[in-house]
Order: C-alpha cells, then sequence, then structure tokens
C-alpha cells in the first residue's frame, strides 16, 4: 500500500463521503476475493439445482430420493431432510434437504476468513500500521473489514438466489435462501472478530475461525442425525439450533417456513459483532487479548535452526487442525452402528448413491466414504500450511530466514515438512477419532464388522494412509504456484482445491464423465477399510493383507499422486531459485 493512498484518506474525508476512505480502500483491495466468492457460491446453487432438475425430473425418482434423505447417515452430512415425508417431495425440498448446508458452510467460510486476513492478516503484514499514522479512528480497520465482508455476502447470497430462481424454484424461498446465507455470513464475520480479537497472531486465529465452522458442521450433523425421520413435523435436536448452519436448515425453506430462525440468526449477528467491534477498540496494534502459549519460552531459547522455527511458527495452526480432525473421526465414528442399517436402505432407494458406493453395503462402506471425506479435509490443512509461506515473505520473515546461512533450497524443504508433519498429525487424529467412536460402539451392538477389530482398525489406518499421497500433492500444488505466482498463488491454490472438492463430492452423484471425475486427485484414492473388512468373507493371512491393503491395483493411484507431488516441489525449487522476493 503506497504513502500516497495513506495521506489521500484525510482529504476524502473532508469531502464528506458517505463511506469511509479506509472502507472504500478496504473494498478496492478485496475486489477480487469478494468477485471469487461470490462466483463461486453461485455457481455451486445452479450446478446443485441443475443437477437436481436432471436426475429428479418425475415424482418417482424424488421420492426415491427423499427416501435416502430422510435417514441418520444422510442427515450427517446434509441435513434434517423437511419435506421428503411427503407423497412427492418437491424440488426446492430437494434443494434445501442436499444443497442448502453446503452453501451455508461456504458462507460461513466467507465470512470468518476475510474478516481475520483484513484484521490480523493486515497487522502482521504492515499495512495496518500504515494506516495507524493517518488520522483513523481506533477500531477503523475492524468495520472497514466488516463492511466488505458484508458486501461479500451480500452479493453471493444474492447470486444464489438468484441461480436457485433461475433453476425453476419458488421465488418466496429463494429470497429466504437468500436471507439466510446472509445471516450465517453475518454471524461467521462477527465470530472471525472476536476470534481475531482475543488470538495472539493472525495464523491462530484463521485456524480457530476454521475449527469453529468445522464443528458448526459436525454439531449440525450430530442434531439432525438425532431427529432424522422426523419429517417436518418432528422437533429437532437441541444441538442444531445451536449453529449458523442448522439455524438456516431449520427455517424449512420451501416446505413450511419458520421465521424464528432467521430471527436467531439476526440477533447472534448482531451480538457477535457488537462484541467483536468492542474488543477491536480496547486491544493493542498485532496483539490478541489472550497472550500465545510458549510466548516466554520462545523468548528465552530462541530459534535453532530453520526447521525448528517453521515447526514452531506453525505449531498453533497445527494444533487447531489435529483438534479438528479429532473432533471429525469420533463424531462421525460413534455414528457408525446407528447408520449401519439406514445406510444401506438410503443407498438402496437411490440409484445415483448405488453409482457411487456399488454393491456391497455395510458399515465399512460408511467408514470408507468418511475416511474420503477425511482425506479431502486433511486437504485443506496441507493448502493453509503450505500456503502460509506467501503470508511468511509478505511479513518479512522469508527474507529474514534467507539472511542467515538458509539456502532456498533448504527453506523449501522445511515447508514441505511442515506440511507432511500437519497432514500426517491430522491424519493419525482422525484415526484415532474413529477408532475411539466406532469400534467400542461396534462392539457393544455385537456388530459383524468386529468380528475381527484389528482388521478393522487396519482398514482405517490403511484408507487414510491411502489418501495421503493426494493430500501431499494439493499441498505440492500450492508450494510449485507460489514459487512460480506468488501472489496468485494462494487464489488459484484454493481454487483448485474447491475445484476437487466439487468433483469429489459431487461428481459421483451427478454421474459426471470420467474425465472430469479424473481431475480431482481423491478420485485415484483406493476405498478402505473394503466391505468384507472384519467379516469372515476373509480368512488367513492372505485375506486379511487383501482387506488391509485392497487388490493392489488401485495403489497405482496414490503411487502416481506421490510422484506428481515430488515433481511440483522441484518445480518450486527450479523457480523459487530464480525469482526475487516480493514485498
Amino acid at each position: 500500500m503506497s504513502a500516497s493512498r495513506v495521506t489521500a484518506l484525510p482529504r476524502a474525508r473532508a469531502r464528506g463521503a458517505v463511506i469511509s476512505p479506509l472502507t472504500r480502500l478496504v473494498l478496492r483491495r478485496e475486489r477480487r476475493s469478494i468477485l471469487a466468492w461470490s462466483l463461486g457460491g453461485g455457481a455451486l446453487a445452479l450446478y446443485c439445482v441443475t443437477m437436481f432438475n436432471t436426475m429428479y425430473a418425475t415424482a418417482e425418482e424424488r421420492r426415491a430420493a427423499a427416501l435416502s434423505y430422510s435417514t441418520p447417515a444422510a442427515a450427517v452430512f446434509t441435513g434434517p431432510g423437511f419435506g421428503m415425508d411427503a407423497a412427492a417431495p418437491t424440488m426446492g425440498a430437494l434443494f434445501a434437504a442436499q444443497a442448502l448446508g453446503w452453501l451455508a458452510l461456504v458462507a460461513a467460510l466467507m465470512g470468518v476468513l476475510m474478516v481475520i486476513a483484513r484484521t490480523r492478516g493486515d497487522e502482521e503484514g504492515g499495512p495496518s500500521e500504515l494506516l495507524r499514522s493517518a488520522p483513523v479512528r481506533r477500531g477503523g480497520s475492524a468495520r472497514a473489514a466488516l463492511c466488505s465482508a458484508a458486501l461479500a455476502a451480500l452479493a453471493m447470497s444474492a447470486l444464489c438466489a438468484l441461480c436457485a430462481l433461475a433453476g425453476g424454484l419458488e421465488a418466496a424461498g429463494c429470497l429466504v435462501v437468500g436471507v439466510g446465507l446472509f445471516l450465517v455470513a453475518l454471524v461467521a464475520a462477527g465470530s472471525g472478530l472476536v476470534l481475531a480479537a482475543l488470538a495472539p497472531s493472525a495464523r491462530s486465529a484463521r485456524g480457530g475461525g476454521l475449527m469453529l465452522v468445522l464443528a458448526w458442521f459436525l454439531l449440525r450433523g450430530l442434531g439432525d442425525a438425532g431427529s432424522a425421520g422426523s419429517g417436518s413435523t418432528g422437533a429437532a435436536s437441541l444441538l442444531s439450533w445451536l449453529t449458523p448452519i442448522g439455524l438456516i436448515q431449520q427455517s424449512r425453506v420451501y416446505v413450511d417456513l419458520r421465521w424464528e430462525p432467521l430471527g436467531l440468526l439476526a440477533g447472534a449477528a448482531v451480538v457477535l459483532i457488537g462484541a467483536g467491534l468492542a474488543l477491536h477498540a480496547g486491544r493493542e496494534l498485532g496483539e490478541g487479548l489472550v497472550a500465545g502459549a510458549g510466548t516466554w519460552r520462545a523468548r528465552r531459547r530462541g530459534p535453532a535452526g530453520a526447521l525448528r522455527l517453521a515447526l514452531r511458527t506453525s505449531a498453533a495452526a497445527r494444533a487447531w487442525w489435529v483438534v479438528g480432525g479429532l473432533a471429525f473421526g469420533l463424531t462421525y465414528g460413534i455414528f457408525a452402528p446407528s447408520i449401519e442399517s439406514s445406510f444401506q436402505q438410503m443407498v438402496a432407494d437411490n440409484p445415483a448413491m448405488q453409482a457411487f458406493f456399488g454393491d456391497q453395503l455395510s458399515v465399512q462402506t460408511y467408514l470408507a466414504m468418511i475416511i474420503r471425506y477425511g482425506g479431502i479435509l486433511v486437504a485443506a490443512c496441507a493448502a493453509a500450511l503450505a500456503g502460509s509461506a506467501v503470508g511468511e515473505e509478505d511479513r518479512g520473515l522469508t527474507a529474514t530466514v534467507l539472511s542467515a546461512p538458509v539456502s532456498r533450497r533448504r527453506w523449501l524443504a522445511v515447508r514441505a515438512v511442515v506440511v507432511a508433519v500437519g497432514s500426517a498429525a491430522m491424519l493419525v487424529a482422525i484415526v484415532l477419532g474413529l477408532v475411539a467412536g466406532a469400534v467400542p460402539a461396534l462392539a457393544a451392538q455385537d456388530s459383524p464388522a468386529t468380528a475381527r477389530p484389528w482388521v478393522l482398525v487396519g482398514g482405517l489406518v490403511a484408507g487414510l494412509a491411502a489418501q495421503l499421497p493426494a493430500v501431499l500433492l494439493t499441498g505440492a500444488w500450492l508450494l510449485a504456484l507460489h514459487a512460480v505466482v506468488p501472489r496468485l498463488a494462494r487464489p488459484l491454490g484454493w481454487g483448485a482445491y474447491l475445484l476437487a472438492l466439487s468433483i469429489s463430492v459431487l461428481g459421483p452423484t451427478a454421474r459426471a464423465p470420467q474425465w472430469l471425475l479424473d481431475l480431482s486427485p481423491f478420485t485415484h484414492v483406493p476405498q478402505l477399510p473394503v466391505p468384507e473388512a472384519g467379516t469372515a468373507g476373509a480368512s488367513g493371512a492372505a485375506g486379511g493383507a487383501r482387506l488391509l491393503l485392497g487388490e493392489g491395483g488401485p495403489w497405482v493411484g496414490p503411487a502416481v499422486c506421490l510422484a506428481l507431488a515430488v515433481a511440483l516441489v522441484a518445480v518450486a525449487d527450479a523457480a523459487g531459485r530464480r525469482r526475487d522476493l516480493t514485498a
């Protein structure tokens, strides 16, 4: 940010602008992010409504889909499924049951990340300190960040509503969808303000924000699974009402509209935004109200090498991801007994789900699906840890490290180690959560899956280990982008991740062509444990090995992903040694 822009702030204020100069400056800086989030959310809404119109064109097809969405297995991932007990569910009810929760998740991520980036991110990067040299009121950066997040929320929610309307859904329901998504984003933005004021660093605030959104999704899944099958007239679980994602679904849009959840969202947004602004008005620049753990130790001992420095600076972020992975595995693991029967019914009644899961249905199929989503979640951790290299370079940390006897190749290797260590730790946390949640619960009900528990546990470990090459490929891709196009590394890297996420989650059920599915690295990962794991279907050492490791051929995909990751790191090394540092 140039000094001329900062000195222009008082002159613009003197002209009596309706929008503060600082807000206009933040909006100008955030125009690309606002456009990307808006188009991404709108594209997701348009894709979902188009896919539903294609897949569920007749009343019989909609009824078959409704039977699957009213089970606990579906409620964990999508929502309570209001209106699914009707004789012929409407297209709007199907849209709200399957797509609304994911759209709310995107809105929540947008609100949290944008606010933290323009508050604590700018403070550590330097622009906020420069702005404070101008006559800017205390807390002005927080208000400007909130305005930019609100504008992005308005744009995304409006575009989602228009896309749903273009897909033939009811106009009044589309309006409610837009209002609900806007309120969810505001609640997330207020939460981001509070976290940015409390956290000791921007990295820990960002990690806390991501884990908060994940906790919302998990609590919503717990509540909705507990009340699944109740239809539009059943009482919802309290847990669903404690999260913004659950509240927008509890409005029962397109079925039996209720305004109380939207009122709760509006009240929560006002309280959180007010608390966040008050906290920012009373804190020092660059400092959080909660001191970071281990600060005294860092000052006493100091860094002892590039690797130790990188591990220490990323410790808070890695800890948040590990906690999130443990919660993810434990939450979905404890549902294994109740879902074992309902999952089979869900898949059997839906031809699209049959194409996705195949003919063999068991609790292992459910666990393999959880591992698949767990790998995608860990890939987000790898992308976040790799993307932190951009922030380190902008803050001048990279230049400081390279001024010591540390080569660029060594510093790149250190970053790659941080990505690998953080991703592996999160995978281990997911394994521990799944084992602690699923195995005792299945054993208490004498499930056939626990006939040989070591086989089931080994299948879980092998399944998550198979995800690691695809995860490392995601991190290596972002490292390569940072070396080639540092300014565009984060948008392009996260864009590629969201594309892979959409293909992996929505592609199989939408019967996407194989060439499109092959664009996602998670398409080439073997699905483990296999359905026979832990049962009498596999006897002897050879059978146990087959259940743990698959048939052998599926492991070609992870090997190719690992080779591509190594190649991308080599590209990052070659390009990074030939360019100047940014900032």
